[in-house]
């Protein structure tokens, strides 16, 4: 479980950085 929350952490994180460098390029 600990794990699990750690690597859906990291996912939103990367997906976060992501939506923010496309609107950014828009």
């Amino acid at each position: 479980m600990n794990e699990f929350t750690l690597l859906m952490n990291l996912l939103s994180k990367r997906t976060n950085s992501f939506q923010i460098g496309a609107s950014e390029e828009q």
